[in-house]
């Protein structure tokens, strides 16, 4: 729908720096309403990228079409009026607007594959599960961490068990079928971080997404995790984070 409504202002508007500018408020609305890092770099990059090419699509979408058209016209050749240019050229804007944006559609599901897979390879490994005791983060959610999740508030961080492994509760959203889901992660000493997502079924919790959250040695922990992250749940369509009010409704399945 972006793409489509940017591709059409190019008949309307003949300026690629004036279309710029009058997104810019779309661009940073949805920015702030989604609130996450990995959707707004590419909405960065969908926007410009479809700007330029979709300019192609009128005669006046740019000052270089004009030239090439007197140009044409002074070879002695017939140059293309407003109609007859766009019927050359609106298909081919529009194919690779298209493609402009699938390509930032597929990069964002490619690195939610690449970095899912290798961490589904390292906890298959067994890393991050040594000396887990009863949790597990596979399938459904350990009864221990289950009752984490059904009653602890979100910013909570909670100790697990008598060893020093924590669970750090994100957020609490809704999906479009009103599904119950929460980010957490589980930190354990020795081990990078693990960020999850699950969401309850009736009255058990099931695991959708697992990544490692690896720390560098000067304890800056690097955005890709967390981009992927950011990119499952807009696959899954998550809805914003619920406030403390909502999310105590949500919990106890009230409303």
């Amino acid at each position: 729908m972006v793409t489509l409504t940017i591709f059409a202002t190019a008949f309307v508007i003949p300026s690629t720096s004036a279309r710029a500018a009058i997104f810019m408020p779309v661009f940073l609305a949805l920015a702030s309403t989604i609130g996450r890092p990995g959707v707004t770099r590419a909405l960065a990059l969908l926007f410009p990228s479809v700007i330029l090419l979709s300019a192609a699509a009128s005669l006046t979408g740019a000052g270089a079409h004009l030239v090439a058209a007197d140009f044409i016209r002074r070879s002695g050749g017939e140059a293309p009026g407003v109609l007859g240019w766009a019927l050359l050229a609106a298909p081919f804007a529009l194919l690779t607007s298209l493609i402009a944006c699938g390509l930032i559609l597929m990069a964002m599901a490619a690195s939610l594959l690449v970095v899912v897979g290798g961490a589904g390879g390292y906890l298959l490994r067994g890393g991050g599960l040594a000396d887990t005791g009863e949790v597990r983060m596979a399938g459904s959610v350990d009864p221990m961490l289950s009752a984490i999740l059904d009653q602890a508030a979100s910013g909570e961080e909670i100790a697990i068990g008598e060893g020093q492994r924590t669970v750090r509760l994100v957020s609490a959203f809704e999906l479009a079928t009103g599904q119950l889901c929460r980010e957490y992660e589980l930190a354990q000493p020795g081990e990078p971080a693990l960020v999850s997502v699950a969401c309850r079924k009736t009255s058990t919790w099931q695991t959708r997404l697992t990544v490692a959250k690896p720390e560098g040695g000067d304890g800056y922990a690097p955005a890709s995790s967390l981009e992927t992250v950011d990119a499952f749940l807009t696959l899954i369509g998550a809805g914003q984070p619920l406030d403390a009010e909502a999310e105590k409704k949500a919990l106890t399945g009230s409303k």
